[in-house]
């Protein structure tokens, strides 16, 4: 469902060669990172699919689209029924974009939409967001000085197996190898420790 004749309150929205309804530009990387961060916000505030795609001048559709692509089930059940106020109006493109034509070939592409990329980085946005090495630091010297081994140990695990997985992560994308292990889904080759 469209609502107005702009898209993100910015991009003027084109009948393609198709009869298609498009913005005039694709939204750079950072746009719809920022853009999915927002949808993400107002979803957990309370806000409907409606409510949010009105806010960020878009279909709705996109906003179940980032959901999902959020790690976000849009047909679960929600405990709310919408903001009882609609939030006001946010422009999440950048101003002075130059056009660039959508690609009919790139529109529906799988691999554009990815959600594991799309959930490491709305994570990595929100952690940079709540200052998190900052909390983390306080954490960590208040069980320090609590005396809490036991505390400072399993946040060390934590932050080793995030690490394994984002190393796991990074060589798909790096290793054509490791890339086609991960596409049959083989359980992972133990990480050789060279020794010093």
């Amino acid at each position: 469902m469209r609502f107005s004749d702009t898209y993100g309150w910015h991009i003027r929205m084109v009948t393609d060669s198709t009869g298609n309804r498009q913005p005039e530009r694709m939204a750079t990387v950072v746009e719809v990172d920022r853009r999915r961060w927002h949808v993400c916000r107002l979803w957990r505030e309370g806000a409907t699919r409606h409510q949010i795609a009105r806010a960020l001048d878009m279909a709705t559709e996109t906003v179940r689209k980032d959901l999902i692509a959020s790690g976000i089930d849009p047909t679960g059940v929600k405990r709310y029924k919408g903001l009882r106020v609609d939030p006001d109006p946010i422009e999440w493109l950048d101003d002075g974009e130059p056009l660039r034509p959508v690609p009919v070939h790139a529109v529906g592409a799988p691999y554009q939409h990815s959600v594991t990329l799309g959930l490491w980085s709305a994570f990595i946005r929100e952690c940079r967001e709540q200052h998190h090495v900052n909390r983390l630091a306080h954490d960590a010297a208040d069980a320090e000085e609590a005396g809490d081994a036991v505390w400072l140990a399993n946040a060390a695990m934590v932050f080793q197996e995030a690490m394994t997985e984002a190393y796991r992560l990074q060589a798909v994308i790096m290793d054509r190898d490791a890339r086609r292990h991960g596409q049959r889904e083989e359980p992972p080759s133990p990480l050789r420790i060279v020794p010093n």
